[in-house]
């Protein structure tokens, strides 16, 4: 008797197999891709934000530094 159960649990999941592929694993994998989209739009965010950090620590060098250099600066700005 178990081997005729265990033989009817691996028809059930043959049966099964095709549509939980499609609907559970292309569901997961939509899920994937929204969130791979989402990482990569913050890793562009953070980009962007060391750039401006960089930019203020060099304006803050130039003000910290020499009167002709904070003056420099101020003509620029």
């Amino acid at each position: 008797m178990t081997d005729k159960l265990i033989e009817r649990m691996r028809d059930f999941d043959r049966q099964m197999r095709p549509e939980f592929e499609n609907t559970y694993v292309l569901g997961w994998a939509d899920e994937v891709a929204a969130l791979e989209d989402e990482c990569a739009a913050l890793v562009a965010h953070r980009n962007a934000l060391e750039q401006r950090v960089e930019g203020y620590k060099d304006a803050l060098d130039l003000m910290l530094g020499s009167p002709k250099a904070r003056l420099e600066y101020c003509k620029e700005h």
